[in-house]
C-alpha cells in the first residue's frame, strides 16, 4: 500500500507448521471437510498474517469483508489470532497421467501391461513373484513417481 507516496512495510506471512488443504467448503455451515480426490475443490489457507512495521494498520479480510486477521494498534480491541487467519480460495488438483506403455511388469519370462484404478492413493500391488520394469514415456510430467 501506499501511504504519502511512500510504499509501507507490510507483508503477507504463513505461521510455521500451518498449511493449505483441498476439500468442500460450506458457507451456510462455515464448516470444511478435506477431501484430496481430483477434480475442482475449494482450498483452506490457515495461518496467515500481516507483517512488518505498518503490518498494524491493516487487515486481512475475506471476500465477504469478515476480518480474519489484524494487528491493531494497543488503544484498539485486539483482533489477532495467535495462529493466523483463515481463507477459502479455490483449486484444482490434476489426476498425473500414468502413461502404461512406460513400464511393464514382469513375472518370470513374461510381461504384462499393469493396470491401477484411480482411488485417491498412490499403493500399488504387484502381484507375487513381480517386478515393476521403468521405461521412457513420451508424455512429459508423466509415469510412476517413486514414493
Amino acid at each position: 500500500m501506499l501511504s504519502g507516496g511512500k510504499a509501507e512495510d507490510v507483508k503477507l506471512g504463513l505461521k510455521s507448521g500451518q498449511s493449505s488443504y483441498y476439500g468442500n467448503y460450506d458457507a451456510t455451515k462455515n464448516a470444511f471437510t478435506q477431501d484430496a480426490d481430483a477434480g475442482s475443490k475449494d482450498v483452506q489457507y490457515n495461518g496467515l498474517f500481516l507483517d512488518g512495521t505498518q503490518a498494524g494498520n491493516y487487515v486481512l479480510v475475506d471476500t465477504k469483508g469478515n476480518v480474519v486477521y489484524g494487528k491493531l494498534k494497543a488503544s484498539a480491541t485486539q483482533i489477532t489470532n495467535p495462529n493466523g487467519g483463515t481463507i477459502y480460495g479455490k483449486g484444482t488438483i490434476d489426476k498425473r497421467i500414468i502413461d502404461t506403455s512406460a513400464f511393464t511388469v514382469k513375472s518370470g519370462n513374461s510381461t504384462a501391461a499393469p493396470t491401477k484404478v484411480y482411488d485417491g492413493s498412490s499403493a500399488y500391488t504387484l502381484p507375487s513373484g513381480s517386478t515393476l520394469v521403468q521405461g521412457t514415456s513420451s508424455i512429459a510430467d508423466s509415469g510412476v513417481v517413486n514414493g
